[in-house]
């Protein structure tokens, strides 16, 4: 209580000296006092006398506790009736409240209303209705005319003077309806304003376990960053078109890197295993030494992160980014320099290591930098790129990736550093190597260390926490139809594409590919020594393969113009000549019959073969299978003389050395990817059948590209456990493919057939399973199974059956059959005890 009062003392002290500082009218015509606005309490300037800003009428000054407890009963009021009084009498409030009379201009506070005017008297009333009554009563014999007009009054409800309406003269409707909503507008921009702040809890439940480790949400709230985090967000963004001093930045930093990269070649290996040892004293030196990537353009990806923390220092060379450290801020402006001159690259290449080596061989102290609670620049770099526009933080697995980056380029530079050293300054490698350790390894103050604690504390968040479902079964019964992110997918609709990638694949191969020529390469077995590893070996080559004999089918089509073929060679100069240009128009469709057996093979196949370690078969379904065979045979080596023509030897050589070929370029995964769309297909049992066979790796997985440890983490998926690729197990793979196909009502491969017949044999093959009574069968089975079936009982055989569907019937048959036999057994043990 004591400190309320207080609090109000120093209320009603602030507002007397606003309303001495206050000599002239305000704006709003109206006084404003802190202690009066906590009972929404205002003074009109011109009459002096209180307004009740939520009742929207003027009120006596000893009229407020009984109008407190009659209209607003309902509402928590703590008054102190004292301070209020004295504030009251030193804003020389009136008491009664004034009589105003009409017309008069608009009286500040008071609400304007639509009103009707006697045109005899100065009477205005609220409605037409009382107007007609006013006439009747007091202009008996006038005629009864009114004026529509605005109004004000003191008081809303009961009679006298202050319910009176006047006349309010001189205030244009529309300026205020639209300064009305002029305020409406401010309120909502501030409202939105504050609704985007984010503000930081102090309840360590609501916090990510990483941000409570790294204080990145208090480093946002203490610098404002909720303010404008747009533009915070930009600070880390790579140079914009208004950048133009920058153009160069982003093609400087990756010749940087791409020399870098390429040392890893000249280097030797013990250097190479120190870069890849993250602890020595730990672990040791690492056996793996420090390589390069797979894929030439992945370092393009790997090199944003250090473009955005060059940027950043761009942007903030003037602040305390760097604290104490002006070498290091007068090299970032040494690089803006080179930058905006339009100096060599070579130079820029130069400077840009001199940069990154001293940003990442400093110990950045928290202690040298004062409010801020992230030293390091390059963490400060990682923490803005984790930041959304919501202003929110992204989930720690996110992290993983940018840090491994970060990473990865420390290491280049360290490794240019090392060059630099021996090549230059004529150092010894392993004195070079043992000297800048400290900066590249774990467990120092270094900032490579500290993105490795990041590193470990973010992967073991994002493996300890688990993942909310990305599906929903909506059919828990057949299985036919999920939710995927709130999307419903239906089995049918994925049916649907392989049948309309079927026809696509068909007349891709008929028209584009073979131009409408009829060829094919009739095959009824193949010979295929699985074991041969010899470079180059195929089955296409094998002298046993007597149908891939002559690879020269399509060619000699081509050259004798049949088919659509009819200009694609000219006769020039007494000599046949290639037409360069039909050339590429066809190996551009034989790349759309490539991109579609892509698409099937991964599909109809349960997943993309991803395995490096282990040998994981795929099994094709019958139309694919046949149409690959058929290409290989007898588009390939077209493809192959096509490339020759058309490109250099290095695209050339990929038409000899992959499957799967897209016009110039190998596929990518983001190629596969957006032929495949959103799709997914992988779908499997009950959660009860899942707990019950989950034990080990299986076909299943290992055909979906990762181990099963991966696949119950992911989707909680598995079947069978199996050991190795012996000859055993690869059926068991194939089984896996062809389930699947049959699951999609794809005809499997493995019979060989061409590709025009697979649809009548199907049919063929349909009819006669439905020829099958499977409950008769299933009795058959089970009859053939109990201890009293005869030698002479015959099972029918079929081509295809489901063998779970069979089973499934066969238990329901041999339940009843074994009851009687336990029941038998009992009886005679039971009768054999009696007898003795």
């Amino acid at each position: 209580m004591k400190e309320e009062e207080e609090e109000e003392e120093e209320e009603e002290e602030k507002g007397e000296q606003e309303h001495e500082a206050q000599a002239e009218e305000p704006p709003s015509g109206q006084i404003f006092h802190p202690l009066l606005s906590k009972f929404n309490l205002v003074v009109n300037w011109e009459y002096r006398f209180l307004i009740w800003e939520v009742c929207q009428e003027g009120v006596e000054k000893q009229e407020i506790k009984g109008h407190l407890k009659q209209s607003h009963k309902g509402e928590i009021y703590k008054v102190n009736y004292t301070h209020l009084a004295r504030v009251i009498e030193k804003l020389k409030v009136v008491s009664p409240l004034p009589t105003i009379k009409g017309p008069h201009s608009p009286v500040k506070g008071l609400p304007v209303v639509a009103a009707q005017a006697c045109h005899l008297c100065p009477v205005v009333l609220s409605s037409p209705k009382a107007m007609q009554n006013h006439y009747t009563q007091k202009h008996k014999d006038k005629p009864k005319k009114s004026n529509e007009c605005k109004a004000q009054r003191l008081c809303k409800l009961g009679f006298g003077t202050h319910h009176k309406l006047w006349e309010v003269k001189g205030e244009p409707t529309q300026e205020r309806e639209h300064l009305h909503e002029d305020l409406v507008n401010k309120l909502m921009k501030d409202i939105e304003k504050d609704l985007k702040v984010v503000v930081t809890s102090s309840d360590a439940h609501v916090v990510s376990p990483l941000l409570l480790k790294t204080g990145w949400h208090k480093y946002v709230t203490k610098n404002s960053l909720a303010e404008n985090i747009s533009g915070w967000r930009k600070l880390v963004s790579l140079p914009t078109a208004e950048e133009t001093q920058w153009k160069g930045l982003r093609g400087a930093t990756e010749a940087y890197f791409k020399k870098a990269v390429d040392l890893i070649d000249h280097m030797d290996i013990l250097v190479l295993k120190h870069l890849n040892s993250p602890d020595p004293v730990k672990h040791g030196i690492c056996n793996q030494p420090f390589q390069c990537h797979m894929h030439a353009d992945t370092m393009k990806k790997y090199i944003i992160p250090v473009i955005a923390l060059l940027c950043m220092s761009f942007r903030l060379h003037g602040s305390e980014l760097f604290g104490p450290h002006e070498d290091v801020r007068n090299s970032i402006l040494r690089l803006q320099a080179l930058l905006d001159g339009d100096e060599e690259q070579d130079m820029v290449v130069k400077q840009i290591h001199s940069v990154l080596l001293r940003l990442w061989t400093i110990n950045w102290n928290k202690r040298d930098f004062g409010e801020l609670t992230i030293a390091d620049p390059t963490e400060h770099c990682l923490a803005l790129l984790m930041l959304k526009e919501s202003g929110e933080f992204k989930e720690p697995k996110e992290l993983t990736s940018l840090i491994s980056k970060f990473e990865y380029c420390i290491h280049l530079t360290f490794l240019w550093e090392i060059h630099d050293r021996v090549s230059q300054k004529k150092e010894d490698r392993e004195e070079a190597c043992i000297e800048l350790q400290y900066w590249f390894t774990e467990n120092n103050y270094s900032t490579l260390a500290s993105l490795c604690s990041l590193q470990h504390m973010a992967s073991a968040f994002a493996y300890d926490t688990p993942g909310l479902p990305r599906i929903l079964w909506a059919d828990t019964e057949n299985w036919r139809s999920l939710y995927y992110q709130g999307n419903l997918i239906t089995f049918d609709e994925i049916c649907q594409i392989f049948k309309d990638t079927e026809r696509k694949l068909i007349e891709t191969w008929e028209k584009k590919v073979l131009g409408g020529l009829s060829l094919s390469i009739p095959c009824k077995a193949i010979v295929d020594n699985l074991t041969n590893k010899d470079v180059g070996h195929s089955f296409l080559f094998d002298a046993k393969n007597t149908a891939f004999k002559d690879h020269t089918h399509l060619i000699h089509e081509v050259i004798r113009g049949k088919g659509s073929f009819g200009k694609f060679v000219v006769v020039r100069e007494g000599s046949l000549r290639w037409n360069v240009r039909a050339l590429h128009g066809w190996l551009k469709g034989y790349a759309e019959l490539n991109k579609l057996l892509l698409l099937r093979a991964a599909m109809l196949t349960r997943a993309p073969a991803r395995g490096q370690d282990k040998f994981i078969p795929h099994g094709l379904d019958a139309i694919t299978s046949d149409i690959l065979l058929q290409d290989l045979a007898l588009a390939r080596p077209s493809a192959e003389t096509a490339a020759q023509i058309c490109f250099s030897p290095p695209v050339t050589q990929l038409y000899k050395d992959h499957l799967f070929i897209n016009y110039d370029r190998l596929f990518t995964s983001a190629d596969l990817s957006r032929v495949m769309g959103q799709h997914s297909h992988k779908f499997k049992c009950s959660e009860r059948e899942i707990m019950e066979i989950d034990q080990t790796e299986d076909a299943d997985a290992l055909q979906a590209g990762h181990l099963c440890s991966t696949e119950n983490h992911i989707y909680g998926l598995s079947t069978t456990a199996l050991a190795g690729a012996a000859e055993d197990v690869l059926p068991l793979y194939l089984h896996a493919s062809t389930t699947w196909q049959k699951h999609c009502n794809v005809v499997p491969g493995g019979n060989l057939l061409p590709y025009h017949e697979v649809d009548v044999q199907a049919t063929q093959t349909s009819t006669a399973e439905q020829t099958i009574n499977m409950d008769d069968l299933a009795q058959r089975v089970a009859t053939y199974l109990a201890p009293q079936f005869s030698m002479s009982t015959t099972l029918p055989l079929a081509a295809s059956l489901d063998m779970d569907d069979l089973a499934k019937r066969v238990a329901v048959h041999l339940a009843p059959m074994l009851a009687n036999m336990v029941d038998n057994s009992i009886k005679t043990a039971v009768a054999s005890l009696t007898q003795k």
